[in-house]
């Protein structure tokens, strides 16, 4: 499961290589097409929240997003490739970093 807001964060990554060539298109497609992909979009009053988790937390809101997802769907593997992340929840055995 990820927030809808995920895609603009690969955009904005694949974006940094200033070309969008074959391989950048793929890299989307194959985003887009995984099997048991959940596109979970917020409502109104998750985005409070998520504000208040990221105060919370002193994260951004695009990781307050993740944390709030977290904790709405508990027990639930999460994986993260960004260390300063991954140590704000290290504690729970639900969350992977690679």
């Amino acid at each position: 499961m990820i927030p809808d807001l995920c895609f603009y964060e690969v955009i904005y990554n694949l974006k940094k290589k200033e070309t969008v060539d074959e391989e950048t298109i793929e890299i989307l497609d194959n985003i887009l097409s995984l099997e048991n992909l959940i596109i979970y979009k917020l409502d109104a009053k998750e985005y409070k929240t998520v504000l208040t988790t990221s105060i919370k937390n002193n994260t951004s809101t695009y990781d307050g997003t993740y944390l709030y997802l977290h904790e709405l769907f508990a027990g639930q593997k999460m994986i993260t490739l960004d260390k300063r992340f991954y140590n704000i929840l290290k504690e729970d055995e639900n969350v992977i970093y690679i």
